[in-house]
């Protein structure tokens, strides 16, 4: 008996008091540490692949509304506004919104002309910062590269955060946040909104009166 006691104390209490560390692989769309105020990868990824698909089964790009190359509307990113107080780099997202975009057929992206080039922030700056670039004109001239095709629509967005917290039974504590991710397809020729969408991701901790 007294051996299975230590076989059990060995496996499960050793580790604890053990000074090394052990780092090992893990996939992450698979899921991963959780916390209610922070962003992870599952929630980015949650986010573009929703509005990604929303923004498809609109039929917006299939409209012959905007200018095309090769049949594709030329589309240009923005940086998502990370408006709340927690970390998150919301490049994660527009790099998953581009590549689906980009694999859908439907669209190319011109990676000519940087986002500090339109100007950053919730609102679509994309219109009038384009419109001085190209002088009316469907290229910009650079005596290095030539000629760079001007996107046609532009996709900017936001993240925004809503908490509340509320006190229970014998003191236990619910915490919820609840994060909104926004993006806007803009025509840069006439800054008109041709689609819109949002996708918000809740998350609730509950905490009991003794903690944990």
């Amino acid at each position: 008996m007294k051996s299975i006691h230590a076989l059990v104390f060995a496996v499960f209490f050793l580790p604890l008091f053990s000074c090394g560390s052990t780092t090992t692989k893990f996939d992450p769309s698979a899921g991963g540490l959780s916390t209610v105020d922070a962003i992870n990868y599952n929630d980015f990824a949650d986010a573009a692949g929703y509005l990604v698909q929303d923004m498809l089964s609109s039929g917006v790009f299939d409209t012959n509304v905007f200018a095309e190359y090769n049949g594709r509307c030329i589309l240009v990113l923005e940086d998502v506004t990370n408006e709340t107080r927690m970390h998150g780099d919301t490049k994660v997202l527009t790099d998953k919104v581009r590549i689906a975009l980009l694999k859908s057929g439907k669209v190319v992206t011109t990676t000519g002309i940087s986002t500090s080039d339109l100007g950053r922030g919730p609102e679509d700056t994309s219109a009038r910062k384009l419109r001085q670039l190209g002088k009316g004109s469907d290229l910009v001239e650079d005596a290095n590269l030539g000629q760079i095709k001007m996107p046609s629509v532009s996709l900017s967005g936001s993240l925004i955060a809503m908490s509340a917290d509320a006190s229970g039974f014998l003191g236990a504590k619910t915490q919820e946040r609840v994060f909104i991710f926004k993006l806007t397809l803009t025509d840069v020729r006439t800054a008109l909104a041709y689609w819109e969408g949002e996708r918000p991701i809740g998350k609730r901790k509950t905490q009991g009166f003794l903690g944990g």
